[in-house]
């Protein structure tokens, strides 16, 4: 009988790039978050900062056992299995590691002296969420964050630092107590030399902790837009303890083919938005649709500098005053002849004179003295509410609050003219017989400077040029809608750029349909000064 083998031992190698290293040596905040483009590895360095890294940073217990458990959450449950869980299991076999528990969606590892539970959860499922959030956890990781709710976010970080329990530890042991440098020093010479009596006056149980550094959530994504809660709460304003790593082309190339990302400019050249968030690495939006504006080009329309007016000016107000979700527009058109868009206001669940409000104190804070301003907003808001009044009405009536008057004018409602209006200052494009972009051209007022810029803190209404005003598909047939979304993904688009049409159809007129009237900067002012008598 032929001499039976010895089975070769299982050699994890990982070899990860300058930023996943980055991250791996961040062991104090409470959130890291690690985003980037396609195969840049983020799956595998979150699943290697928790199984290897995390888990050896927990105290052993009376028995000698560092016990951990982590949710990993991704929004449905095919998309668990078909990346997480899929390469979680490539990287960290059940044959090596422990049990992996399919139909629970759990994974329990053994690793050294080492026990941790994995808990795969997903959004799509009630029994999942109820589940998630009652867990007792280590931490947790979020994968492709940009998918997931901040509400649900939040609740995940509320169930975390809550295992294992103290009852488990015996709390007069004074190494507990000792400093992650001295712990970490003991730890690697086997504990010899180590005296309890020497370290006794260290213990104090009301200020023990399972955690040699404290437990921390991970997130990984694609890039979201700018008006996604990671962007707020990791980049525009950061939450103390919340910390970001950007992982760039560069990043895994050592583990990639040399042409992967040549192919993919290639493959994504029909789909700028997504060239932009998942190839390129830049925040932006994702189109889900046709886009309103093709004209459109970040490059030439968004201004590098803030357009807000040094010197007085006329400010032409675009209003969108109807509903509950009011937006406002304000711009102006420079000595040159560019038609300059430097700031927005969006408002969500509230009444048009808060905005109203709003806008006056806002003007007065941080606009020249002596500006003009001219109004113009939906001809629907001159109609009249139960009360007989109507959002003018209203508009007007908080104007005499702060001794203004504001009258506004009416612009055009049908869509083709206030889309086309907007989108003559844009520029050019030329289609397909299936309405792609094949080319396009901008408007220009001399060599140098483009007939519309729009101020770079305008998030909205550059996102939604980009693609989330869309016209939403018509099921899967490759057709789309004549109307954009208006209650889908883009319905958050809208009424911002409806208030910059309700301007563009005076301010720049088309050729209209008959019984329409054609009047442009000829059109009389409406007013924004002082009230007189």
């Amino acid at each position: 009988m032929a001499p039976s083998r010895k089975p070769k031992p299982y050699v994890l190698k990982y070899n990860c790039g300058p930023v996943a290293l980055k991250f791996h040596a961040d062991i104090r905040s409470r959130v890291k978050f690690l985003i980037g483009v396609f195969g840049t590895g983020k799956t595998t360095s979150a699943g290697y900062d928790m199984v290897m890294l995390q888990s050896k940073r927990i105290k052993p217990d009376r028995e000698g056992i560092r016990r951990s458990r982590f949710a990993i959450v991704r929004n449905t449950i095919p998309m668990l299995k078909d990346t997480v869980i899929k390469t979680f299991l490539d990287w960290y076999p059940p044959s090596i590691f422990g049990v992996y528990k399919e139909t629970q969606r759990i994974y329990l590892m053994k690793i050294e002296d080492r026990e941790i539970e994995i808990m795969f959860r997903g959004l799509d499922d009630d029994k999942d969420v109820r589940n998630l959030l009652s867990l007792e956890l280590t931490g947790a990781w979020i994968e492709e964050a940009r998918e997931i709710g901040n509400s649900v976010f939040k609740g995940v970080l509320g169930r975390t630092k809550r295992f294992p329990s103290q009852k488990i530890y015996d709390k007069s042991d004074p190494r507990y107590y000792l400093s992650l440098k001295d712990w970490v020093q003991f730890e690697r010479d086997g504990w010899r030399g180590f005296d309890p009596d020497r370290y006794r006056h260290l213990v104090d149980e009301e200020k023990f902790t399972p955690y040699l550094t404290p437990p921390q959530t991970e997130l990984t994504s694609n890039y979201p837009d700018r008006e996604h809660w990671l962007y707020r709460d990791f980049v525009a304003n950061p939450i103390d303890g919340y910390a970001i790593y950007e992982q760039g082309q560069a990043e895994n190339a050592h583990n990639l083919s040399p042409d992967y990302y040549s192919d993919l400019e290639k493959d994504y050249a029909d789909r700028p938005d997504l060239l932009q968030t998942l190839v390129r690495g830049e925040w932006g939006v994702t189109i889900r649709g046709q886009q309103v504006y093709p004209e459109f080009d970040r490059r030439i329309h968004v201004s590098p500098y803030s357009l807000l007016p040094e010197r007085k000016v006329q400010i032409i107000v675009g209003w969108d005053n109807t509903g509950l979700h009011p937006a406002i527009s304000l711009s102006y058109i420079n000595n040159i002849g560019q038609w300059c868009v430097f700031k927005e206001f969006t408002f969500f669940d509230e009444g048009i004179t808060s905005a109203t409000e709003t806008l006056i104190l806002w003007c007065d804070a941080n606009l020249p003295e002596g500006c003009t301003y001219r109004h113009i907003g939906d001809p629907a808001g001159k109609n009249r509410d139960s009360n007989k009044k109507s959002p003018a009405d209203y508009i007007s009536g908080k104007a005499r609050d702060y001794n203004r008057v504001i009258t506004i004018e009416d612009g055009i409602q049908t869509f083709k003219i206030r889309r086309e209006s907007v989108a003559n200052r844009l520029g050019y494009v030329e289609l397909d017989k299936k309405g792609n972009v094949i080319g396009k051209k901008p408007r220009m007022i001399n060599q140098d400077d483009p007939a519309f810029l729009v101020d770079p803190s305008c998030v909205r209404l550059i996102d939604g040029f980009e693609g989330g005003y869309a016209f939403p598909e018509r099921g899967h047939s490759g057709t789309y809608a004549d109307a954009p979304d208006k209650t889908g993904a883009g319905a958050k688009y809208t009424d911002i750029q409806d208030s910059l049409q309700y301007v563009a159809t005076r301010l720049f007129p088309v050729k209209r349909s008959r019984g329409e009237v054609a009047r442009g900067l000829n059109e009389p002012r409406g007013t924004f000064g002082v009230l007189t008598d």
